[in-house]
């Protein structure tokens, strides 16, 4: 077998994302070039830092146009999904932009993303560039065209491999300049809240668990303590698809009728550098906020929430309401006389206290996900947090991978399950559950 080299090139999967600014010629003869040149150049930095945060490379600038990768030169298993997220996030960053370019210049741009998975062969050309050829770029370009402004497009070979995690319409098959054959385009409305491929999967019937007895036994005899009121913090460790989220959603099975409130959220890599991301992804997943929920119902759901566990409304809805960007109306609220540092600190307890209020209701299990993505501010909630459950009916369950070193001091009522490979015997029952199903 022939072995590929740098002048022959590499075959790869790519994910394409092209943007284009729409109506850029009239745009440009409406404004002096000076002030165009600065539209762009900010419109291309801004680019360049939502795709460096998804880890995407910036391989070409064309005009007013940006050619984007995925999976080259840096390979992720899910670069499809990072590129309909950077994607989203860029039409995000551009109207933030537009309300400066609004006062500075009373422009603003509108930008359309197309996105299309195939194979291309690359020629390596030093440093991370290198030149790109087959057909994928083409398309992307095609299927950028052929979106609306501000929103983004994908081919069905890109919805394929994203199906589940993003809300899109179907928008029929399309015949794209270039391209033989009709390709069906779906516009991307938002992500769906879905976390994982399991997750995805969940609304579908999973094969039946198998193994982990001792695990699950583990896992059920702590929270026995915690109807006793007395608070446990449980890691769960193991490679990536070992079967942790696996673990929690059987347990949350176990759990069935038993009264408790199950809140989970998770730390995502693309949001590291965002202060307590995986707390806002579970305060909106308790009160279910989407994108279109008004901000006096998400103040009016804060406030509710926080006078049923006895707190101090007007010292805690400003504050928790700020990490999600909510200014409350003037007057509502008195002023919040702390320093910034005062006010962390406050934030920070004012999240264990409500945590730990809302237990007193029913037992309270709070899950996070992927905790070796979590930024620091979250860590030092959740070290507070992990130590001032033990006389409370609340059960702390986190996942990470091996690396991961729990930044909090290990405690009695602390426990760590670790992961490791299923039996075979277990393996081969999971096979033959899944043969079985497969069978009509």
């Amino acid at each position: 077998m022939a072995l590929a080299s740098p002048t022959h090139g590499e075959r790869r999967q790519l994910t394409v994302v092209f943007s284009d600014v729409v109506g850029s010629t009239e745009l440009s003869a409406q404004l002096d070039p000076e002030d165009w040149h600065g539209i762009l150049s900010r419109y291309h930095q801004t680019a360049a830092g939502v795709v460096k945060r998804f880890e995407g490379h910036v391989q070409q600038y064309l005009g007013d146009g940006i050619l984007i990768l995925f999976g080259y030169p840096q390979a992720h298993e899910n670069d499809a999904e990072r590129a309909v997220r950077a994607g989203l996030s860029l039409l995000e960053e551009i109207q933030k932009l537009n309300n400066t370019f609004q006062k500075e210049f009373s422009k603003s741009i509108a930008v359309r993303v197309g996105i299309h998975t195939g194979e291309v062969m690359i020629r390596q050309e030093g440093g991370d560039s290198g030149s790109i050829f087959g057909e994928t770029p083409n398309v992307a370009a095609r299927v950028q065209a052929a979106a609306e402004p501000n929103s983004v497009c994908i081919s069905a070979a890109t919805q394929r491999l994203v199906a589940g995690f993003f809300v899109v319409d179907e928008l029929g098959p399309h015949i794209l300049k270039g391209v033989p054959d009709p390709i069906q385009l779906f516009k991307v409305e938002r992500t769906s809240g879905v976390r994982s491929r399991l997750h995805a999967t969940a609304v579908n019937s999973l094969t039946p668990f198998v193994g982990r007895e001792d695990e699950r036994n583990l896992l059920m005899g702590r929270w026995a303590q915690v109807q006793k009121g007395k608070g446990q913090l449980v890691m769960i460790t193991g490679e990536a698809g070992i079967g942790k989220s696996r673990l929690l959603r059987q347990f949350k099975h176990d759990l069935g009728v038993i009264p408790h409130t199950w809140v989970e959220g998770e730390s995502s890599p693309y949001e590291q550098d965002t202060p307590f991301a995986p707390t806002i992804d579970l305060i909106e997943n308790a009160f279910e906020w989407t994108a279109e929920t008004p901000v006096e119902a998400k103040l009016s759901d804060l406030e509710r929430s926080f006078t049923l566990v006895g707190m101090d409304t007007a010292k805690t809805v400003p504050l928790v309401a700020s990490l999600f960007g909510i200014t409350a109306p003037p007057g509502r609220y008195p002023p919040i006389l702390l320093s910034p540092e005062q006010q962390r600190l406050h934030l920070l307890q004012s999240l264990v206290d409500w945590v730990i209020g809302t237990s007193k209701s029913q037992p309270t299990v709070l899950v996070v996900e992927d905790l070796h993505f979590a930024d620091p501010s979250t860590l030092e909630e959740f070290v507070m947090l992990g130590d001032q459950i033990e006389n409370s009916a609340v059960m702390l369950l986190f996942t990470a991978r091996p690396r991961f070193v729990p930044p909090w001091p290990t405690r009695p009522f602390h426990s760590l399950i670790n992961l490791t490979r299923l039996e075979q015997e277990n393996v081969r029952e999971m096979i033959g559950n899944l043969l079985g199903s497969l069978v009509p």
